[in-house]
């Protein structure tokens, strides 16, 4: 009824007014507009569903404990090593079980698709080596992630359910080449599929250039944020929202508001949409 209605409004005002009609078309841009935004920020709420569904997994953990954290390190001097023990002592101390593992004795091909499970955050902390290039030994990781995220062959979700986190070493002075293989490995996990649950990190070991004067306190301050923003994933934080509190109870009802708006708006003017788009054309 009401979209019979306004479109026979819509009809009787175009033929006789101009400016009635600039104004009209004016609105409905401003009504595309809203339907846009308003899907677009429920797609995203739908995505963030997603991994924050797969996050409240990860309460379930390694080797049947609870919460999880494996630590992937690649190194060339034993300074990635070095923070990765670490983040694993500081795993403890939150009472989260954590694993380290060597990235130059990990196959990728045969194991990378297990980390998919939802039962733990993998926190690669990698360095870039002489131009850019992966430290030895450890290259058929990379050069395996890279291939499956641009090989038109694999299906681009197959670490969907992946959570991880990356954490970068590097020297600001080689400018083309800093940090390369962090934010190249970060894009093909990306890439993939799988989740991002905190912004890539970066250590600088150009002290002058360094955001926290020095690569060791990079990581620190970057270590101090990704427990804020993981741990309330390890310990299942993440899944209030499926029900419970008023906090959740409120945003819902919001989330709900928000959909039956971009309903209407769909639904209710389509038919007027497509008259102006019509009466454009013909006046054009």
């Amino acid at each position: 009824m009401a979209t019979s209605s306004a479109f026979e409004v819509v009809t009787s005002y175009l033929g006789n007014d101009k400016l009635i009609y600039y104004s009209l078309t004016g609105l409905l841009a401003v009504i595309i507009s809203m339907i846009i935004y308003i899907k677009n920020k429920n797609r995203d709420k739908s995505e963030d569903g997603l991994g924050n569904k797969n996050a409240g997994k990860t309460s379930t953990s390694l080797s049947g404990k609870t919460k999880g954290l494996k630590i992937f390190y690649a190194s060339q001097t034993g300074t990635s090593q070095h923070f990765a023990g670490i983040l694993e002592n500081n795993a403890s101390q939150h009472g989260v079980t954590s694993e380290v593992i060597n990235l130059q004795n990990y196959d990728p091909e045969d194991n990378l698709v297990n980390e998919t499970d939802g039962q733990k955050v993998c926190v690669f902390i990698v360095s870039s080596y002489i131009d850019g290039k992966p430290p030895e030994k450890t290259e058929w990781f990379f050069k395996w992630v890279e291939e499956a995220s641009n090989d038109f062959r694999v299906q681009k979700t197959l670490l969907k359910g992946l959570q991880y986190a990356v954490f970068g070493l590097g020297n600001s002075l080689y400018t083309e080449n800093y940090n390369k293989v962090s934010r190249n490995l970060d894009v093909w996990l990306s890439l993939l599929s799988a989740s991002r649950v905190m912004d890539r990190g970066e250590g600088n070991e150009n002290v002058s250039d360094s955001k926290h004067g020095g690569i060791e306190e990079d990581f620190m301050a970057w270590k101090d944020d990704f427990f804020k923003k993981v741990l309330p994933i390890l310990q299942g934080q993440t899944e209030c929202c499926q029900g419970g509190t008023k906090e959740c109870n409120s945003q819902q009802q919001k989330d709900t508001n928000e959909q039956v708006l971009c309903n209407f708006i769909s639904h209710s003017h389509i038919k007027v949409a497509q008259m102006l788009i019509i009466k454009l054309n013909v006046w054009m």
